[in-house]
């Protein structure tokens, strides 16, 4: 009998880096290669925003900061700065250098949604039901929506023939979490997990169409659950399972309230998946007035935080709250409504970090 001398054989070595390179090669395989399919042919598809610098590079000049007393020294010059699209509610936006409106908004803004599949507040009298509701950054966990960036990439010559990618952080989860994170250091995994959906449905899809909780209403739109991966619902630490909802060409919400009647201006104004009107429009000088009030806790506040579609700047802070009527080129654009502030601009949109106070208790107490 041969003596053990304490030393493995060499061929050990050898079956484990056998092992061992696969089961790390393989994973990052599928998931380097399921990146690179989301990236449309540039040759048939163009990416939808601003080419170059944001409009909003400078927006923390203090020549945007105009009180009512500075503006009466000087003339006033409104201008349209920046033009926004945020096409899933409570996601990452984009800016534009044009936009298309219609009564419904500016094209592609808000016509998506997610959703998750969860136990909805009783109403009186009813049963507790469970069903699809609408999340926005409001809820807990779904601050890490600020995170989700879509894109739209149209074909070329077309406005609605297109693609919305979905792309958003890769949280690790399950028994291979250990081994994915290591993955991504060594820069063999993406950071990234990304999902596409048509724009417009096909003339002969088959996506169901359900009801969705959304404020007051309850659309049938359409359900485009079976492109969404898991990892969203990962990402966001919903119990239920999470969904991205297309709003349904035929089921628009009609908008009523203080919106301008059909009578008077043709038709009645619509809305996606906005709170209640179809733009937002938030004045510059407004907005660094707010933000020099808070600027101790936050030092660098964003007008991005307010989600607005557009961002005026060349007038006084606060000018806005007596408009009825503005125009923006050759269109007349009624502003029957003042934007009600909630949590959402607590949370900040490059870091998904939520504030605990601010800018939430400092609108609360503007005059």
């Amino acid at each position: 009998m041969s003596e053990f001398t304490g030393t493995p054989p060499s061929t050990s070595v050898q079956e484990l880096f056998i092992l061992l390179v696969p089961s790390l090669l393989i994973p990052a395989f599928f998931f380097l290669v399921r990146r690179s399919r989301s990236e449309p042919n540039p040759y048939i598809y163009e990416k939808l925003g601003l080419k170059g610098e944001s409009n909003l590079r400078d927006e923390e000049d203090p020549k945007y900061a105009i009180s009512e007393a500075t503006s009466k020294s000087g003339s006033i010059d409104w201008k349209l700065k920046a033009i926004l699209c945020h096409p899933i509610k409570s996601c990452g936006g984009f800016e534009l250098a044009t936009a298309k409106i219609s009564g419904s908004g500016i094209l592609w803004d808000r016509k998506f949604v997610i959703a998750e599949w969860a136990e909805a507040p009783p109403k009186q009298g009813q049963e507790r039901k469970t069903k699809w509701l609408f999340r926005t950054m409001r809820a807990p966990g779904y601050e890490r929506l600020a995170l989700v960036k879509p894109e739209i990439w149209l074909r070329k010559g077309s406005d609605t023939d297109g693609l919305l990618i979905v792309r958003y952080p890769y949280v690790p989860s399950g028994p291979l979490a250990s081994l994915h994170r290591l993955l991504m250091t060594l820069g063999l995994m993406s950071k990234e997990v990304s999902f596409e959906v048509p724009l417009e449905p096909p003339a002969k899809h088959n996506y169901p169409k359900e009801e969705l909780d959304l404020w007051k209403d309850s659309p049938i739109w359409l359900n485009y659950q079976r492109h969404v991966p898991r990892s969203l619902q990962t990402l966001v630490q919903a119990k239920g399972p999470v969904t991205l909802f297309r709003v349904d060409p035929a089921s628009y919400r009609e908008v009523h309230g203080n919106a301008p009647k059909k009578a008077d201006i043709g038709y009645q104004p619509m809305t996606g998946a906005s709170d209640s009107y179809p733009l937002s429009i938030q004045n510059l000088a407004s907005v660094r007035d707010l933000a020099a009030k808070i600027s101790d806790e936050i030092p660098h506040f964003t007008i991005r935080r307010l989600r607005p579609n557009f961002v005026v700047s060349g007038g006084p802070a606060f000018d806005e709250d007596d408009w009825k009527c503005i125009k923006i080129g050759k269109h007349d654009i009624y502003t029957p409504c003042r934007t009600t502030r909630c949590k959402l601009p607590c949370v900040d949109p490059d870091t998904a970090k939520r504030h605990p106070r601010q800018p939430e208790e400092a609108s609360d107490t503007q005059d």
